[in-house]
């Protein structure tokens, strides 16, 4: 099966629950090694309600600050590259009870391919 929205092609989706309010990491390609983490915190400080960074140059940790339900970003975001065609992730984050656990709705994309 071939799944498309616009110009985009869906490489993977799915939804996870965490353990408790662990981190939830995705190996999105072997070679180049890439990873995808979720992270969600409550802070009690002023703090973005999203903020990504990349680890180790193959971890993008994204982290979800005191998330209101079906917090994510509106539009798919550009976050690389992968087998020559530009890389996408949509998501949404929802937190269960009093920050007990949280569940990741995600979908990763690829764009055209680039010469």
């Amino acid at each position: 099966m071939r799944v498309t929205t616009g110009s985009l092609e869906v490489l993977e989706c799915g939804v996870v629950d965490s353990v408790g309010m662990s981190d939830v990491d995705c190996l999105v390609a072997e070679t180049p090694r890439m990873w995808t983490i979720f992270r969600v915190r409550r802070t009690e400080a002023e703090a973005p309600p999203m903020a990504w960074q990349v680890e180790d140059g193959e971890r993008l940790v994204i982290t979800m600050n005191n998330p209101q339900p079906n917090s994510g970003p509106a539009e798919p975001l550009l976050i690389g590259r992968l087998r020559s065609r530009p890389l996408h992730i949509s998501f949404r984050v929802t937190v269960f009870g009093d920050y007990q656990s949280f569940q990741v709705s995600y979908t990763f994309y690829l764009g055209e391919a680039v010469a």
